[in-house]
């Protein structure tokens, strides 16, 4: 893995959005880890998913990177974050109704 690839695998993992969701589900699970065993088995099997999607962003981006051309380039991230915007008003829409 490249510094680059590095960074951005740390710069992900480290999103205050994805520890903010973390803590949602943690405290929403309430009595369901209440022992110290399976919070322990419930965090190493969310930071084991997370490295491993992170991982797989990191391996795709880079193996995009060095066979896209420059259209694909330029409309990857418009076409991403149309999606991130459309999926922020239907959970804007539904939190509303």
């Amino acid at each position: 893995m490249t510094s680059r690839s590095a960074l951005s695998a740390a710069r992900a993992g480290s999103n205050p959005v994805t520890l903010l969701y973390f803590a949602a589900l943690v405290t929403s699970l309430g009595d369901t880890i209440a022992s110290p065993v399976a919070a322990a088995v419930f965090v190493a099997a969310v930071g084991i998913a997370s490295l491993s999607w992170q991982v797989l962003l990191v391996v795709l981006g880079a193996g995009m990177r060095r066979k896209s051309g420059a259209g694909l380039k330029r409309w990857t991230p418009v076409v991403g974050n149309g999606i991130v915007a459309v999926l922020g008003a239907a959970i804007i829409a539904h939190a509303l109704a």
